[in-house]
């Protein structure tokens, strides 16, 4: 008796693990679509980028927080590091970007754009995106 439930069981488990696998992107210049949860965050910025409370000025974006993690895979140069799990990406907009995507705050969004690596302190995600223009 106890067999016949164990197929159904593994088959079970297998494909909770294949929904938990990050999906691998390729960085810019590909451009490769995202879905998430559109964040307004801040964190702190220059001198520092440590703390607001002590005098850092406040860095606030828009970010996308993912149900299901991402991964990129590595690209041509040294600018593009593989990544693993992410679940934060921040976007990089200009002025019509946030007026264009302030009303959908708090909901869940797709976007299209070229994916790169935080390198600088204003990139307070493991992952950027710019959306694509049309």
């Amino acid at each position: 008796m106890a067999k016949r439930f164990l197929i159904p069981l593994v088959a079970l488990i297998n494909s909770c693990t294949a929904i938990a696998r990050p999906t691998c992107l390729p960085p810019e210049p590909a451009v490769v679509r995202i879905t998430g949860i559109l964040k307004r965050m801040t964190f702190p910025g220059r001198p520092n980028y440590e703390s607001i409370k002590r005098g850092d000025e406040a860095e606030t974006g828009f970010y996308m927080t993912l149900k299901t993690p991402i991964c990129t895979m590595a690209g041509q140069s040294e600018d593009a590091p593989v990544t693993h799990d992410v679940r934060l990406v921040q976007l990089v907009l200009d002025a019509k970007g946030y007026e264009r995507l302030r009303p959908l705050l708090n909901k869940q969004v797709t976007v299209d754009g070229h994916l790169f690596a935080a390198h600088t302190g204003h990139h307070h995600a493991p992952l950027l995106l710019q959306p694509a223009t049309r």
